[in-house]
């Protein structure tokens, strides 16, 4: 069976050789070999064990003649006017493996390079639209949030001309409260899910449009400050009962659930490889602020209509 962990790292490894290691370096070991079994054939002949011509009696090998036979071994050409002896025929063998390799990796980042740009492309412009849809969910969880704050305001901190009969029930609160935290888990969920996943390529976070990142980062932010403003509306102080009325169990395990996984897709965000410092800076005051939501559950001592920021 094979090991996922193995497999993995043997991916992330020619991911590396193909993608980011740069050309240049191939070339020159591509030349290195050529020399250094030149070398190795022109030192091994005088020993019996490098290079011999079948059509000459002359024994004597150069350096040059290593070469020629290092040149015509790694591009697996094969004149035959030299054959290798001994200890030859296994360096020769391991250079045209060597030379094969090497030819294959020059040749895949050529390709991987010309292709690179349009591909770069493409899934920058498929990732913006991904990322939009997401700012998109989190605007419609910004406008529930508001809807839901007023209402909080009304029946809360009611003016004089409202009566008893015009205030709603804390049951029909907690029900507004879930739908908002429903819908709210539902799009954290599917951030998180995204964002795990795609992450796993390396180059995700340097090829996605940082624009459309911070733009993430602001909708999630605004969501979850007006998501802890509701809650330090609720009276806890005067009212404590509200704890259980209205955060029920169901909305607080969801909004713990929210939370955690804002968190946790933040960090994933922070610590992606070569990720734009802007983008680390907008992700990094979310979890901040899911702290503060969680420590605005906990005090239940403090006043009602503490701000929340």
């Amino acid at each position: 069976m094979v090991n996922p962990q193995r497999g993995s790292r043997f991916s992330r490894v020619v991911s590396f050789v193909i993608d980011e290691s740069p050309l240049w370096a191939w070339i020159v070991g591509f030349f290195s070999i050529i020399v250094i079994f030149g070398l190795i054939f022109a030192w091994l002949t005088p020993f019996g064990h490098g290079v011999a011509n079948p059509s000459s009696t002359d024994k004597s090998f150069d350096f040059w003649q290593g070469l020629y036979f290092s040149v015509v071994t790694v591009s697996s050409l094969g004149y035959g006017d030299l054959q290798p002896r001994g200890a030859g025929k296994v360096m020769a063998g391991i250079e045209v493996v060597l030379g094969l390799g090497l030819i294959g990796i020059v040749i895949a980042k050529l390709t991987s390079k010309r292709v690179s740009h349009f591909v770069s492309r493409l899934f920058a412009s498929e990732t913006k639209r991904q990322l939009q849809n997401f700012v998109t969910m989190f605007v419609v969880a910004q406008s529930e949030l508001k809807g839901l704050l007023d209402e909080l305001s009304r029946e809360y901190q009611p003016t004089p001309e409202q009566t008893e009969s015009d205030q709603k029930t804390p049951r029909t609160i907690e029900h507004s409260l879930r739908k908002e935290l429903d819908r709210l888990l539902d799009s954290t969920t599917e951030l998180h899910e995204y964002i795990r996943v795609e992450g796993l390529d390396r180059s995700y976070f340097t090829l996605a449009p940082v624009a459309s990142f911070i733009r993430l980062a602001e909708a999630v932010e605004e969501a979850l400050f007006l998501l802890g403003q509701s809650i330090v509306m609720f009276p806890i102080k005067s009212n404590p009962s509200i704890l259980n009325d209205v955060l029920s169990y169901i909305n607080r395990r969801t909004l713990d659930s929210i939370l955690t996984l804002q968190t946790e897709t933040c960090d994933l965000i922070i610590s992606g490889r070569k990720i734009d410092a802007t983008v680390r800076k907008s992700f990094e005051r979310i979890p901040s602020l899911c702290s503060r939501i969680n420590q605005s559950l906990l005090a239940v001592d403090e006043q009602p209509d503490q701000a929340f920021g």
